[in-house]
């Protein structure tokens, strides 16, 4: 696992930017190979994806593994983003509710 002992400092593990405006949402989903799927709805019309994988030696940290951003998700700010898993779904501020099948390539 990546998690920390009780007790411990947190410190930074990752840095991505995703989006070009505020965050509206987030999800994230452990994968079946445990990866982290992380998904984030945007006040700039975008959908943004990031894969977080865990290395273990020589002691547990969190890594980027790809990132993708999908810039005309919504004709306006996404206000929502929900994983059920294949499938991302995203309600916009344009009244449209989206389902989106994710592959582990997509990002």
């Amino acid at each position: 696992t990546c998690a920390k002992g009780s007790g411990e400092a947190a410190d930074l593990q990752a840095r991505a930017t995703l989006l070009d405006a505020g965050i509206n949402d987030l999800d994230v989903h452990l994968t079946g190979r445990g990866e982290l799927l992380v998904a984030a709805a945007g006040d700039d019309h975008a959908l943004a994806l990031a894969v977080l994988g865990c290395d273990t030696e020589p002691s547990p940290r969190l890594r980027l593994l790809g990132s993708r951003r999908f810039p005309s998700a919504h004709n306006s700010a996404v206000r929502a983003v929900r994983w059920a898993p294949p499938h991302l779904v995203s309600l916009g501020l344009d009244r449209r509710l989206r389902v989106w099948e994710v592959g582990h390539s997509e990002c």
